[in-house]
């Protein structure tokens, strides 16, 4: 007998409620750009990741003004959405936290 977290499911849906799965966008495209996290996080991103993410929001942008939608196959999948930026945006706030912490040493 399987345990079935209502949890969990309710994350299913509510991903799947969202419009960013149905342009091909991943959560972490849908980041606030403007957060300086965000930017240097961005920044960082290997060049083959930052033209990936590029494609997929142009792409969306597109979509989103012809009022369109991909077929469902080419949606993004709730399982494969791995977040790509946390791991950067946590090593900048754990920087950032050490630089604050050094300049209270001075």
């Amino acid at each position: 007998m399987s345990v079935v977290d209502p949890l969990a499911q309710l994350r299913r849906w509510y991903y799947y409620r969202s419009y960013f799965p149905q342009l091909g966008l991943r959560a972490d495209d849908v980041l606030n750009p403007d957060l300086p996290e965000v930017k240097e996080a961005v920044r960082r991103l290997p060049r083959d990741a930052f033209y990936e993410r590029e494609f997929r929001i142009s792409r969306a942008l597109k979509l989103s003004l012809e009022k369109n939608i991909l077929p469902k196959e080419e949606w993004t999948e709730y399982e494969k959405d791995e977040p790509y930026l946390k791991p950067y945006i946590d090593d900048i706030k754990a920087e950032w936290e050490e630089k604050a912490w050094w300049g209270k040493l001075n």
